[in-house]
């Protein structure tokens, strides 16, 4: 499945956000500009933050948005108006020495910007069919990645059926079946004194945190199942607050199948911060 960034000046906002839209609908991965930090304050807000504030903001957009090109497939950049801004250009310069092709709007007199462009294309329909889309590639069709304990395992496919029967795509952690009740890997893994650490190293040898990192990189939003854990109920284990963070910077909806667990008192106010929209147990909830 190929993905595309879209680099554009927060004048276009409104543009980019169309156009990223049409892409969507067309079955197309799509980062886009992180522009409701570009909102955050008022221009009588921003003045009077300090110079050190503002430089860690924009700093964190830039990585934001340098780690977005890191992760697709191709740039496309929207200078609508023949306008590229400073923050633009450089990422133009990020995705040349990253050696992504770059698709743009416009052409630019700038031949230093316009020898790295690939292709000029006007219209997202244009783009998804450079990408390799057509129509018939699930149009419209949404991706959910399920995240929680694995002592959920049996949450977590019920849910996986429930979504899919209402046509979303899901993934769930690997090798969720094997941590079903019951199961003989289950009552191995109970009757076996393992390590603490194992389960760590298991994380690292298959490079489990990464993985999924992208698999929710690639979706359109996260349902975390959280449930009653050796009394606490609706617990969030420490994977899956990492992937609520990972959905959070990335822009995607966070769901929580069940309110957040307030006796987790050392991650709640955090939790509360990432906005999850909570379920309460009702999947039909959800905005697919």
């Amino acid at each position: 499945m190929k993905s595309v960034v879209i680099c554009g000046s927060k004048r276009f906002k409104n543009e980019v956000t169309q156009f990223a839209a049409r892409l969507k609908e067309m079955g197309v991965m799509v980062y886009e500009p992180n522009y409701v930090w570009l909102e955050k304050w008022t221009d009588e807000e921003w003045s009077k933050l300090s110079n050190d504030i503002k430089k860690f903001v924009v700093m964190g957009l830039a990585y934001d948005h340098f780690e977005k090109i890191k992760m697709a497939d191709a740039v496309f950049i929207f200078n609508q108006d023949d306008y590229i801004g400073n923050s633009v250009n450089m990422e133009i310069g990020y995705a040349v020495a990253l050696a992504k092709p770059i698709y743009a709007l416009h052409s630019d007199e700038e031949l230093g910007r316009a020898g790295f462009f690939r292709k000029i294309i006007a219209t997202p329909d244009e783009l998804a069919k450079t990408l390799g889309y057509t129509n018939s590639n699930n149009p419209g069709k949404k991706k959910i990645v399920i995240c929680g304990s694995m002592r959920f395992a049996q949450g977590m496919i019920e849910a996986k059926q429930a979504l899919e029967n209402r046509g979303v795509e899901v993934v769930l952690p690997k090798n969720t079946e094997l941590y079903l009740e019951g199961s003989e890997y289950l009552q191995k893994r109970q009757e076996s004194a393992w390590e603490p650490l194992e389960g760590a190293k298991r994380k690292i040898e298959n490079n489990l945190i990464k993985d999924y990192y992208n698999e929710i990189a690639r979706a359109d939003a996260i349902l975390v199942v959280n449930q009653e854990k050796e009394g606490i109920e609706n617990y969030i284990g420490g994977n899956t607050f990492l992937e609520m963070g990972f959905a959070h910077i990335l822009g995607k909806p966070i769901y929580c199948l069940n309110p957040l667990p307030e006796a987790q008192k050392a991650i709640y106010q955090e939790l509360v911060a990432l906005q999850p929209i909570i379920l309460n147990n009702d999947l039909s909830k959800m905005t697919l």
